[in-house]
C-alpha cells in the first residue's frame, strides 16, 4: 500500500496506472484511485467481493478515499476506464460495482474472469444504461 500511495501522491501527471497481478490490496488500489489518472487498471489481485465493493465506493466518490482537507474535492474524477477482471468477484461484488458506476463517470469497465451470474449482469448492464442516459459533464 506504501506503494500505491506514493503514486497516488505524485505529481507526475499519470494518464494510466496498470498494477495487475501485483498483489495490491484493495485499500491500495483505493489509493491508486483517488489519484487522479484517467485509467486505472488492478486486474487479476484477489480482492473478491469484500474488496470490490470497497473499490466500488471509491469509484463514486474518489476524492473521499484521500481525503486532504487542504485541498477542494474535484468536481469530477478523471477515471474512465476501470480494469478490474480476475479479482474473484461475484453477483455480490458486481452489483456494488454496478450502483458505483451509475453515480461515476467512469466510461469502460473489464470485469472479464470473474464469476458473475445473471444478477450481477443485469445490474452492470442497468448501470451502464443509467450512465450512458445521463448528459455529459458541463451541459
Amino acid at each position: 500500500m506504501v506503494g500505491a500511495d506514493a503514486v497516488a501522491a505524485s505529481d507526475a501527471p499519470l494518464d494510466v496506472i496498470d498494477a495487475s497481478g501485483t498483489g495490491i490490496s484493495s485499500r491500495g488500489a483505493i489509493s491508486l484511485i483517488g489519484g487522479g489518472a484517467a485509467s486505472i487498471f488492478v486486474n487479476d489481485n484477489a480482492f473478491g467481493d469484500e474488496g470490490v465493493a470497497a473499490i466500488s465506493e471509491a469509484v463514486a466518490a474518489p476524492f473521499l478515499a484521500d481525503v486532504d482537507l487542504r485541498k477542494p474535492p474535484p468536481d469530477e474524477s478523471n477515471l474512465r476506464t476501470l480494469g478490474i477482471s480476475k479479482t474473484g468477484m461475484t453477483d455480490t461484488g458486481a452489483i456494488a460495482l454496478a450502483a458505483a458506476l451509475a453515480r461515476s463517470a467512469v466510461e469502460t469497465v473489464e470485469v472479464g474472469g470473474n464469476k458473475i451470474g445473471d444478477a450481477g449482469a443485469r445490474a452492470l448492464r442497468a448501470a451502464e444504461a443509467a450512465r450512458a442516459a445521463r448528459p455529459a459533464p458541463g451541459l
